[in-house]
């Protein structure tokens, strides 16, 4: 009984996976649809010389790079030497996960070859050359930062779920803002297009989804043979 709590039917891949990624799909497509205004809109003058905008998006890019892996290090560390294995396990989760979706993310960029809005002024989101993202300027898709702060939001919430289940409910919702806050400041700092954040957010929140059942599916398997 304790292992079907842990990991409902021993699954790492479900279906509710391929709807989400269905769902990223289609909203990366309308995102690809909008990427040049949305490129426009976000450079326009007023919002990028308003100080609080600013510095917003620098607290949230430095979250999204390197906060979430220093703090999944951190908590991974805080927990083994504190002896709180649910902040141990927590931080492992959250690490393996960024780990993960960074590996995935680095190929992307490399096979998409992308070019940044702001080598093309924003004007040109179709720019797409395979291999080429191994040059600096052409590594826009999929948005790094994004998929680090989706992948730590992903993999914590199901941790989150099961250590601490009564704040889950606020928690949740909350990490998976921040994690899109992420996602916002890449395009307010010109860094990517509004799509590139989209396959970020969705690779991550993939990665993340699967780490933390893989290691639920562990777990459940350590209590079946105690």
């Amino acid at each position: 009984d304790s292992a079907t709590k842990i990991a409902p039917a021993g699954e790492v891949l479900r279906v509710r996976d391929a709807v989400t990624l269905g769902a990223f799909g289609v909203g990366g497509v309308i995102a690809f649809r909008n990427d040049r205004g949305i490129a426009r809109t976000s450079q326009r003058a007023d919002l990028q010389d308003n100080t609080a905008l600013r510095n917003t998006a620098a607290i949230f890019r430095n979250i999204g790079q390197p906060g979430v892996l220093l703090g999944g290090l951190s908590a991974y560390a805080i927990g083994r030497v504190t002896h709180r294995p649910a902040l141990a396990s927590a931080g492992l989760r959250v690490t393996e996960a960024i780990v993960v979706a960074g590996t995935l993310t680095a190929v992307g960029k490399a096979a998409a070859g992308r070019s940044r809005p702001f080598v093309t002024g924003g004007v040109n989101p179709s720019d797409f050359e395979w291999w080429r993202g191994r040059r600096e300027g052409f590594t826009s898709m999929p948005s790094g930062h994004t998929s680090a702060a989706f992948a730590a939001a992903s993999a914590l919430s199901v941790e989150w779920r099961d250590s601490w289940p009564g704040s889950a409910n606020v928690a949740v919702p909350l990490l998976y803002a921040g994690a899109s806050m992420v996602g916002l400041s890449r395009i307010y700092n010109d860094k990517h297009w509004a799509s590139d954040v989209v396959a970020g957010a969705a690779l991550g929140a993939f990665a993340g989804g699967v780490v933390a059942r893989r290691r639920n599916k562990k777990k459940a398997r350590r209590m079946a043979d105690w």
